[in-house]
C-alpha cells in the first residue's frame, strides 16, 4: 500500500495479469490447448504479447493489450500484421511497435 492508502501494482503483478489476458484471449480463438502465450515487454500501461503453438500447428502470433481504468487488461488484437494506422488509433508506445 502506498502512503496514501492506495494499492500499488507492481511491473510482475501487470505482466501475469496482461498474461491471462492473453490466454483467455486465445482460448476464445482457437481450440488447441498446447498453446504457450507469454508477455514479451510492458511500456505505460500496455503490453506486446504473443502466441505460439508447441507443437507448431499455427504461426506464432503477436497482439497488443491495454490496461483499463478499473486495472484490468484486455487484448486489442493479435495477428501477425499492424499497420500504422492500427498503431496510431490505439496510441500503442513506440517501444512496443517493433514485431
Amino acid at each position: 500500500m502506498s502512503e496514501k492508502g492506495q494499492f500499488v501494482v507492481t511491473e510482475q503483478q501487470d505482466m501475469a495479469a496482461a498474461l491471462e489476458a492473453t490466454k483467455a484471449y486465445v482460448r476464445g480463438i482457437t481450440k488447441l490447448t498446447d498453446v504457450t502465450c507469454k508477455v514479451d515487454r510492458l511500456e505505460g500501461g500496455y503490453a506486446r504479447v504473443s502466441a505460439d503453438s508447441d507443437a507448431g500447428q499455427v504461426t506464432p502470433i503477436v497482439g497488443f493489450a491495454r490496461k483499463g481504468k478499473d486495472g484490468k487488461w484486455e487484448v486489442l488484437a493479435m495477428g501477425s500484421y499492424f499497420d500504422g494506422d492500427f498503431f496510431k488509433r490505439h496510441a500503442i508506445p513506440a517501444g512496443l511497435q517493433k514485431i
